[in-house]
């Protein structure tokens, strides 16, 4: 799975959990902040690299993604078969008025089919005593698989749904504290197990 360092603990915490392998795309500090850099996140890529973890605005630099900035990524992940799983839990916090938030999947049907955006309101709205979030996607495969995946602990879902036409996503609400266990399992399935030692750029 690739990241973008320095970037929230457990995007790095949870792969390895899984018994997956991380490879590292760090952002460039320049001394006023942290920039993305094409060439970095390419050169990062392995041959068995099949998920890049999107923090959407970027936690901790605050990075704010310009549409150019995302569509390089999101190109690059498609011409490498990497499916880009975007956290966009800050997308309400943007303090600069100059700057606005770009939902991922928003840039084209092609972004949207390869990509699964993860929003929240624990951020924006202080509940994070909740316990709740959303997945949005609109690969089919992926919502059967968590549909299976979820009917097994439907004590920890609030909400499980999908609409048949074909310009909705499917969206899961998801409660309890097993959560993010119960939504790794379709996505780390696809995934090969990691090697001994993280994968390095």
């Amino acid at each position: 799975m690739l990241i973008q360092p320095p970037v929230y603990a457990h995007f790095h915490n949870d792969v390895l959990l899984n018994g997956r392998h991380l490879a590292y795309a760090p952002l460039e500090f320049t001394g006023d902040g942290y920039r993305f850099n094409e060439k970095t996140f390419e050169a990062a890529i392995r041959p068995n690299t099949k998920i890049f973890i999107l923090s959407h605005p970027h936690n901790p630099t605050g990075n704010v993604w310009s549409e150019d900035e995302l569509r390089t990524m999101g190109e690059i992940c498609a011409r490498n078969g990497i499916l880009v799983i975007s956290d966009e839990i800050h997308e309400d916090l943007i303090l600069n008025p100059q700057k606005k938030h770009i939902p991922f999947a928003s840039l084209g049907e092609e972004f949207a089919q390869n990509s699964i955006t993860c929003t929240a309101p624990s951020k924006t709205f202080n509940l994070p005593g909740l316990q709740s979030a959303n997945v949005s996607f609109r690969t089919s495969g992926f919502g059967k698989s968590c549909a299976a995946n979820t009917s097994a602990t439907s004590s920890n879902w609030s909400t499980c749904w999908g609409w048949s036409r074909p310009k909705r996503h499917t969206r899961m609400a998801s409660r309890g504290s097993r959560r993010c266990s119960t939504i790794s399992g379709p996505i780390t399935r696809i995934l090969p197990k990691r090697s001994t030692k993280p994968i390095r750029a």
